[in-house]
């Protein structure tokens, strides 16, 4: 999603994977999303957040995307078909690229579409968290009445804060409880029986 510099929030578009450019239909609960002026820049483009929409109508003028949804990047990272991490080399040197507190950079491409472009360091463990979670969530499948090692236990939980997004950056806590169901009982710290 991107906004003009002035940052006039009727004028917000987003843009599609395919090039196109659609704003916000009228009809949307997220008709009023905004821009902050601290979102990184593209040129002249202020770049908001990722949106997810369900189709796209076309109006007199303009296109529109209907049934909107924000979300945020590090869910699509963790729950993506496929995703890749390339270490970032400069073309001229071969020399890998470094970040401003010199670490060396990554980028993670989501479903052979999305870019992200991050510290290696936090490449690999978004990889790791992803890895961790498939085994998880295998385990589960295979063996549903069986406790989860700590471990797994953790990937759960850090997958979980990471969904929360929002509501653990602004102190709400994270909303998960371990997954114990209260007595040990269901939830994936497992059990099912009291």
């Amino acid at each position: 999603m991107v906004s003009p510099e002035q940052g006039n929030s009727r004028s917000v578009s987003i843009n599609t994977l395919k090039g196109d450019k659609a704003r916000v239909h009228q009809g949307s609960v997220c008709v009023k999303v905004e821009v902050p002026r601290s979102a990184p820049r593209s040129g002249n483009l202020l770049l908001g957040p990722l949106v997810v929409f369900d189709e796209l109508e076309r109006g007199e003028a303009l296109l529109f995307a209907r049934y909107i949804t924000c979300v945020p990047a590090l869910p699509l990272l963790l729950v993506a078909a496929r995703l890749q991490l390339r270490p970032l080399v400069d073309d001229e040197t071969g020399q890998p690229l470094m970040d401003a507190h010199g670490q060396p950079l990554a980028t993670l491409k989501l479903d052979g579409a999305l870019n992200f472009r991050t510290s290696l360091f936090v490449a690999q463990r978004v990889a790791w968290l992803r890895l961790r979670l498939q085994q998880t969530f295998e385990m589960r499948v295979t063996r549903p009445r069986d406790r989860l090692a700590p471990n797994h236990l953790a990937a759960v939980q850090a997958a979980a804060v990471a969904f929360a997004g929002s509501r653990t950056g602004a102190g709400l806590g994270s909303g998960f409880n371990g997954g114990s169901g209260g007595r040990g009982r269901g939830g994936f710290n497992g059990g099912g029986r009291g």
